[in-house]
């Protein structure tokens, strides 16, 4: 009929939640109950409020919580009751986490503790106090609660701060943790200096939910938070060596098949050159810690401005040594750009940091001044500090900002030991007398010093005794001669004394010959233990052999020759003993004695036959071949020159 409906009874009372009365700004008044007879409850008006009091812990993947029911029916004005109808309906969760996108977040820098905001809501009519629960941990990073920073938080932590609504804004304003990145994870700039992709992983993320304060098991749906961690610029570490580097010395008169030019640095002209032998070390590394976002600078130099510096040349053009070749005064940059990485006294250059494991992957060293010692030194300059030696901030062309603020400069000094010239490279001037690293005598002079010394112990040898035979037999004067136990005693020779023994009356002359023999035997006698001990050791090479036989040659002088012939001299004296003449006895004064002795004739000289004529050899050899006692080796000598080499001669040699 043409008559209203006015009301409505309930009729059946729904499961998981209470019914209230709504008034008419749609706030939810009285709770309507059941009746006590179980009769249909009268409602005011034709609306009524449903709240669910059932489990909140487990909403499903879409927030569904329950279904439920409600039986009513409607009366007229006329007070006539309709029939019952039945109202189902799904109930899902009131609570949400609202995530902030990271467009209107805050970024976090690298490895520090930054702040992230987490919000939620209550949509239900009551607005609950909430907290916030975590559901799932961040990758590249650690969260924590503010009321504590030494322990992170874990699935299941919730944290103390309650977020209350606020009924002014309307809304939740959100609580505040911590998030720190791991050691050296960003993921902010994506893009390098040159526009290539880094190859990072996307934002780091964690889940939450929103609970209330007052029933922690109500939670809501997970949401998850993005994070972005902004890249805070790190020093460029660099390793290498830390033992010194042995090489031998470049050689101008090599012949290898190496030639190339080499950059003179007092004049910049090129020169031709070859290369013998080239420290090629592949230890230098260099460590990558932010993803190649920038260049840095790289100066490669020597203390001595002797060697020669070289990259890998297969990857040569991962250096850029041109963008930098000039200054830029608009951004502050006085320094520029030097050499090519081939064959420079100094380098500077600029590359990403992960191509410099690449270019120093058989970085060579070369160096011409031999026996000497050279230091190389590899500086990084990595930030934006221009003044410092850094890249500045105008040529850093990545719009996507690292945070810098700063110049980090890294080195390594590597030190090297330059010897000789390779044994195993022939040559027409010096390398045949290569002599190992610390001996910088050349073996000529090697030679020449030993076989001086030697041949000056002989010399020596023989002018002390002829002076002593001149001295004691040639040369007495009548007052020189006193007398002694019916003997006569020869004065006192300056420096006999220096061997005991040599003032024995009865032994005549001849001790004191003996006594300086014995004094150079034993000087040649320490020459050749010092030298059998470098001997021991294989340093010297041929030139140890060679002082060695000139040593041992004039000690056998020294016992056969000059020696003997001293020794001969001196026996004629001290065997004959000049004897006083008649009438004069030992008790009479010195002035008598003396008016009455009279020196006897000198001895004869002795007269030596003249040795026989030698037979001349057929032939005449240029070159003499000696044996080395050290090694084994056979060793040749040129007669004419005096050169020593240990490579047989074409023309043929005469073996010792």
């Amino acid at each position: 009929d043409d008559v209203g409906l006015t009301g409505g009874y309930i009729s059946r009372f729904p499961a998981h939640g209470d019914l209230y009365k709504v008034g008419v700004d749609g706030a939810f008044g009285a709770q309507i109950v059941p009746s006590e007879d179980g009769s249909d409850v009268v409602v005011d008006g034709l609306e009524v409020g449903y709240m669910y009091t059932g489990d909140e812990s487990s909403p499903s993947e879409t927030g569904f919580l329950a279904d439920d029911t409600i039986g009513f029916k409607l009366f007229d004005a006329s007070n006539t009751k309709g029939k019952q109808g039945i109202i189902s309906f799904q109930v899902f969760t009131s609570l949400e986490a609202l995530p902030v996108a990271v467009a209107d977040a805050t970024p976090c820098n690298e490895e520090e503790f930054s702040d992230v905001v987490l919000k939620g809501n209550d949509r239900g009519n009551e607005k609950r106090d909430l907290k916030y629960r975590i559901d799932t941990l961040p990758q590249h990073g650690d969260i924590f609660d503010p009321n504590d920073l030494t322990t992170a938080l874990q699935v299941g932590s919730i944290l103390t701060a309650a977020d209350v609504y606020d009924s002014a804004s309307g809304a939740y304003p959100g609580v505040t943790i911590k998030y720190k990145g791991h050691k050296d994870y960003f993921n902010f700039p994506t893009k390098r200096y040159n526009g290539t992709n880094t190859g990072g992983s996307s934002y780091d993320t964690f889940g939450y939910n929103a609970v209330v304060s007052t029933l922690v098991t109500a939670k809501s749906l997970a949401a998850t938070q993005s994070v972005k961690v902004v890249n805070v610029n790190d020093p460029t570490a660099v390793s290498g060596p830390a033992e010194p580097q042995l090489v031998y010395a470049l050689s101008q008169a090599e012949k290898t098949e190496k030639d190339k030019f080499c950059e003179v640095e007092e004049n910049q002209d090129k020169v031709e050159c070859t290369t013998s032998d080239i420290a090629k070390l592949t230890s230098i590394f260099f460590e990558e810690v932010y993803k190649n976002v920038d260049r840095v600078v790289v100066h490669v130099s020597t203390n001595m401005g002797n060697g020669f510096l070289s990259l890998n040349q297969d990857v040569l053009a991962l250096a850029d040594f041109v963008s930098c070749r000039a200054p830029k005064p608009s951004f502050g940059r006085d320094w520029v750009c030097k050499g090519d990485g081939i064959s420079d006294k100094e380098m500077i250059f600029e590359a990403l940091p992960s191509d410099l494991n690449r270019l120093f992957n058989g970085f060579e060293y070369e160096n011409y001044v031999k026996n000497s010692y050279e230091n190389i030194t590899i500086s990084v300059f990595d930030g934006d500090v221009v003044d410092e030696g850094c890249i500045p901030s105008g040529e850093h062309t990545n719009s996507e900002v690292s945070i810098r603020g700063s110049c980090f400069w890294t080195n390594l000094t590597i030190a090297f030991q330059i010897s000789g010239y390779n044994p195993d490279n022939e040559d027409d001037k010096d390398v045949d007398g290569f002599l190992p690293f610390g001996i910088v005598l050349p073996y000529q002079a090697m030679l020449g010093l030993m076989g001086g010394c030697a041949i000056m112990a002989c010399c020596l040898t023989r002018c002390l005794l002829k002076c002593l035979w001149r001295r004691c037999c040639k040369r007495k004067k009548k007052e020189d001669v006193t007398k002694a136990a019916g003997r006569v005693e020869l004065p006192e020779i300056a420096g006999a004394d220096l061997e005991e023994g040599t003032r024995d009356n009865r032994g005549g002359g001849a001790d004191h010959g003996n006594g300086f023999k014995d004094i150079a035997k034993k000087g040649l006698g320490v020459a050749e233990g010092g030298l059998n001990k470098v001997k021991k050791t294989g340093v010297g090479g041929p030139a140890v052999g060679l002082a060695l036989k000139g040593v041992k040659m004039a000690g056998k002088k020294l016992s056969d020759g000059a020696g003997e012939k001293a020794g001969a001299q001196s026996t004629k004296v001290g065997g004959n003993p000049i004897r006083a003449m008649s009438g004069v006895n030992d008790d009479e004064g010195e002035g008598a004695g003396e008016q009455d002795r009279v020196l006897p004739p000198p001895p004869p000289e002795r007269v030596r036959p003249p040795p026989p004529p030698r037979k001349k050899s057929s032939k005449i050899w240029r070159w003499l071949g000696y044996k080395d006692d050290a090694t084994g080796e056979t060793y040749y000598e040129d007669t004419e020159t005096g050169r020593v080499t240990w490579t047989e001669p074409a023309e043929g040699a005469k073996i010792s």
